[in-house]
């Protein structure tokens, strides 16, 4: 769909529906089909998932074959944003990342901790 562009650090997407019905049901249908294989919650918006399905959806970004969804459309304070001290999201090395864009990273106890409508922390 090309719409939108992957979260570059100078946005950062809030869950919630795109205002035409139609794209919405689009996005719902893509997501179903998305999740279903991967045993994935069937809501999109769960803030558990630490991430963007709607940017990936406008961006064609679906799950590779390893299962794995586009890192770009993570959220700031996904679990696994920095690998091997690279910023997954921004693809820059950590200390390349300005401090105004990190986001403490949970814990398994405020995960755990979370209520199903939002986060606790």
């Amino acid at each position: 769909m090309g719409a939108a562009s992957p979260n570059n650090g100078t946005r950062q997407n809030v869950p919630g529906s795109f205002p035409d019905p139609s794209a919405e049901r689009a996005f719902q249908s893509w997501y179903g089909l998305q999740a279903a294989p991967l045993g994935l919650d069937p809501n999109p918006d769960d803030p558990r998932h630490f991430y963007d399905y709607r940017g990936a959806f406008l961006n064609d970004g679906g799950a590779g074959p390893e299962g794995h969804f586009p890192s770009a459309f993570k959220t700031f304070d996904h679990p696994n944003r920095f690998v091997d001290g690279i910023d997954t999201i921004l693809n820059r090395p950590r200390g390349e990342v300005p401090e105004d864009m990190v986001l403490p990273v949970p814990t398994l106890g405020d995960f755990l901790a979370a209520p199903l409508g939002g986060r606790s922390y």
